[in-house]
């Protein structure tokens, strides 16, 4: 039993769409490959906690995103075309249903969990590793991610119905009605998700309030200039670079908040999941190899701290071969 579809206008309009979050998705997982390329000297030497979760969020982020690109070129995903449709029973249909499901808990879920947590770690390091704030810190990840799971994942996509394609789209693989609660759907999925961009800011303002209380007229109470901002980049290089990567970070997510409301009716809002979970892979471990290129950066305990101190004058040296003793006979 056939209905009137849409006109071609708005089909094509989809289809270009769906093209240009496929070019997106490609674009932030090269984005990930070469910034993985770029730091490969830089991988960790030690096998800790947090360099482990800085591995996986890294590379299972190139897996996770190189599936989905795959995936994308096997089932067309119209889930913002409301078409009529003639079922028909279809193994492709089931499976296609597995890939939503598989996608669900893989995509932005799993790697905005990962990166939460790393990032939470870095606040709580330069907070001095205060058990109260960790504590609050990772009951507000734990809220978000159960939030994710069950809101998003459990309810939204057991609601999408996977379709065999009709005469009306002519493009292999499958269509996906939309989710009866669309407002839901953009207010629970993870790169609109006010949570999270509430949380981001958080982190944010937790990490400018600890940079300024670092300068040292501030500590005195006297008027701030430029140059003591500057002195503190000096001074605090790892609170600079957190700062840095921490700001690019939450700029991300604000971009993303912006450009998949402003486009929530169309499929191409679809570009921000991947560009976020490339950022939060890329955001991750920068923040812990950037530290590394700082002159005289020691790692404290069994991870990068946010520690800036250096080595010693007594521990410097600018020629190569020379030792203690050598250095203090010179002074003889």
């Amino acid at each position: 039993m056939e209905s009137a579809t849409p006109p071609l206008s708005v089909i094509f309009n989809q289809i270009s769409d769906v093209h240009a979050v496929n070019i997106a998705a490609a674009g932030a997982l090269t984005w990930l490959v070469y910034d993985i390329a770029l730091t490969a000297s830089l991988e960790v030497s030690k096998w800790t906690f947090t360099k482990v979760l800085y591995c996986f969020i890294r590379y299972y982020t190139v897996f996770t995103l190189s599936i989905n690109l795959a995936g994308k070129h096997f089932i067309f995903p119209f889930v913002f075309l409301k078409l009529p449709y003639v079922i028909v029973n279809s193994s492709k249909t089931v499976s296609f249903q597995r890939w939503f499901w598989f996608i669900g808990y893989n995509g932005p879920v799993l790697s905005t969990a990962l990166g939460e947590c790393l990032l939470l770690l870095r606040v709580n390091a330069l907070y001095g590793y205060n058990l109260r704030d960790l504590f609050v810190l990772s009951l507000s990840v734990l809220m978000n991610m159960l939030k994710l799971a069950f809101t998003t994942v459990a309810i939204e996509i057991s609601s999408i119905t996977v379709l065999p394609r009709t005469s009306a789209t002519p493009v292999p693989g499958c269509i996906a009605t939309s989710p009866p609660r669309i407002k839901l759907t953009l207010a629970a999925w993870s790169p609109v998700n006010p949570v999270l961009i509430v949380k981001s800011a958080v982190f944010f303002i937790l990490s400018l309030f600890k940079f300024f209380a670092s300068i040292p007229s501030m500590q005195l109470g006297k008027p701030t200039a430029f140059k003591d901002i500057l002195q503190v980049r000096k001074i605090m290089p790892t609170l600079s670079l957190f700062i840095r990567d921490n700001s690019f970070f939450f700029f991300l997510c604000l971009i993303n908040l912006i450009f998949i409301v402003g486009l929530a009716d169309r499929p191409i809002q679809q570009m921000g999941t991947a560009w976020l979970m490339a950022g939060y892979a890329v955001m991750a471990s920068r923040l812990m190899l950037n530290m590394r290129t700082i002159p005289g950066f020691v790692d404290v305990g069994e991870s990068f701290e946010l520690d800036s101190r250096f080595q010693s004058r007594s521990d410097m040296r600018f020629a190569l071969g020379i030792t203690q003793g050598t250095d203090s006979s010179n002074h003889d």
